[in-house]
C-alpha cells in the first residue's frame, strides 16, 4: 500500500498547486476516482 500512498500524496500536490486551473482538477478527479475504484469501501 505504500505505492498507494505515494500516489495520493502525488494527488494532494498536484491539486494544491493546480488549485486555480479547473481542468487540471477535474484530472485529479478523475485519478481518485480510478484509485477509489481499486479499493472500495466495504459493505
Amino acid at each position: 500500500k505504500e505505492e498507494e500512498m505515494l500516489e495520493i500524496a502525488d494527488l494532494i500536490a498536484e491539486a494544491l498547486q493546480n488549485r486555480t486551473d479547473e481542468a487540471a482538477l477535474n484530472r485529479v478527479r478523475e485519478k481518485v476516482r480510478e484509485l477509489t475504484r481499486r479499493f472500495p469501501l466495504p459493505s
